[in-house]
């Protein structure tokens, strides 16, 4: 045997040693930042270039990305031979547009800030579409993280007012603060949880996602009683949590999602990856009986959110939207090429406010994420994004057949239905990463686990 065959042989060695050691480093920083997608926490509250850096979620992004690219980028390879690599060709033209916006946007360091931080959540979503853990650890990250949340988010509720959770991130919140979102019923008012986030809204985002991550044990259920009781009663939390963060757009996305999820369900062509009625119908039960319940606790509120009274929040009216989304039209029509640059439109909103009827309003991010990127990339960036959704859309269609991947794979699906009222999946990195992984786990080709739990899924009940 030659020398450099030797040689040859040890360098194989050590990149395969290296590969195992760092495989569940990457597997486990992917775990955490879907854990601490819903806190704020910040270990350095001053850091700001990029701003992104002070995040206790932004570590565990940037160690899997790190240590995926040391072990060889592993999956890409396989990634790249499908249709898959259409998708990366067009994530890596959105990307390149975003990044070159600085050069034409009135406040360069704050698009810079905003392309790092897009550039890091698609890396995080590329990581998830070819190497990341199996989709049922996936979703039992989410769904800790979920009920996690939701202990806190009723907590805040029936204590109207923050728990002392401040090391973990938690904003101080108190009856009659300035700012604070609250809901009005007469003379009653009602505050509404932030969780660990730094809104209500963005807090039901995230609850929407880890409810949505559960519905992969409705076609794969636990075999123990006991584990099937706990599986009950964190359902009811986190929906109970969801109600009460009283938002819109969470409740809109959720009931979109799960839309989408019946069709997977029902897809032809593939494997039967269904749920099992014994399963699915005391989990339905359930969740109607928890809704009924707060319905009659909070009656008066989820009317008033409803709009048959008067709200007042941190939230822009439904009148300052409109001109908001007055603005970003105006900005479409003036830069419909390039945009206003991203991460751009509410510097330039502040000049256009000055010249308006609206001065006294203070800038804030049009809420509809299709305008928003058209006002800050231009129709040319636009039309990439709409082209990434699609061919994803599509690819997930195709190739997502295991349960637990479904599940977390529709929670793009409720970002998306939600960035139409909001603004936090594309502006909060924490969310902009949770689209990009879950639309990643969604385009992952089905592998000989997802073929077994799709066997299993299948099978007749017990006693049947």
């Amino acid at each position: 045997m030659s020398a450099d065959t030797i040689r040859q042989g040890s360098t194989s060695d050590m990149i395969a040693r290296l590969r195992r050691l760092l495989q569940p480093i990457t597997e486990w920083s992917i775990l955490l930042a879907l854990f601490f997608a819903g806190w704020w926490l910040r270990f350095d509250p001053d850091a700001s270039d990029p701003y992104i850096v002070g995040f206790v979620c932004t570590i565990p992004i940037v160690v899997a990305i790190i240590t995926w690219l040391l072990s060889g980028m592993p999956g890409l390879r396989s990634v790249l031979r499908d249709n898959r690599r259409w998708w990366i060709v067009l994530a890596l033209l959105f990307g390149a547009w975003a990044w070159w916006s600085p050069e034409w946007s009135i406040n360069p360091g704050g698009a810079r800030n905003a392309a790092i931080q897009l550039a890091a959540t698609m890396l995080f979503g590329l990581v998830l579409l070819c190497a990341s853990p199996s989709p049922k650890r996936l979703a039992l990250a989410l769904v800790v993280g979920g009920a996690f949340q939701a202990v806190i988010v009723i907590g805040q509720l029936m204590a109207q007012s923050s728990l002392g959770l401040r090391f973990l991130g938690e904003f101080v919140i108190r009856p009659n603060q300035r700012g604070l979102s609250l809901l009005y019923a007469g003379t009653d008012e009602l505050m509404r949880p932030y969780g660990l986030t730094v809104h209500p809204n963005v807090v039901g985002g995230y609850l929407t996602i880890s409810l949505l991550a559960l519905t992969g044990w409705l076609s794969a259920p636990p075999q123990r009683w006991l584990f099937r009781l706990l599986y009950f009663a964190v359902a009811g939390l986190i929906f109970w949590a969801l109600l009460g963060t009283f938002s819109r757009g969470a409740w809109l996305g959720l009931l979109f999602a799960s839309a989408i999820l019946i069709l997977l369900w029902l897809r032809r062509g593939v494997a039967p990856i269904r749920p099992r009625w014994s399963y699915l119908i005391p989990v339905y039960v359930l969740l109607v009986l928890v809704g009924i319940g707060f319905l009659l606790r909070y009656s008066e509120y989820v009317w008033a959110r409803a709009g048959t009274g008067a709200e007042v929040t941190e939230l822009r009216s439904l009148n300052d939207r409109r001109i908001f989304a007055e603005a970003a039209l105006q900005f479409v029509g003036k830069y419909p090429v390039t945009g206003v640059g991203i991460g751009n439109y509410v510097y330039q909103l502040v000049g256009w406010l000055r010249q308006s009827p609206y001065y006294g309003l203070r800038s804030q991010h049009v809420h509809n994420l299709p305008l928003l990127i058209t006002a800050e990339l231009g129709l040319t960036g636009g039309l990439l994004w709409a082209g990434l959704l699609s061919l994803g859309a599509g690819i997930a269609w195709r190739n997502c057949r295991d349960p637990f991947a479904i599940g977390v794979g529709v929670g793009a699906a409720a970002l998306f239905a939600i960035g139409l009222f909001d603004h936090y999946p594309w502006t909060i990195m924490h969310f902009a990463m949770l689209f990009w992984a879950c639309l990643g786990v969604a385009m992952r080709t089905p592998t000989l686990v997802d073929a077994q739990l799709a066997s299993a899924a299948a099978m007749p009940e017990d006693g049947q």
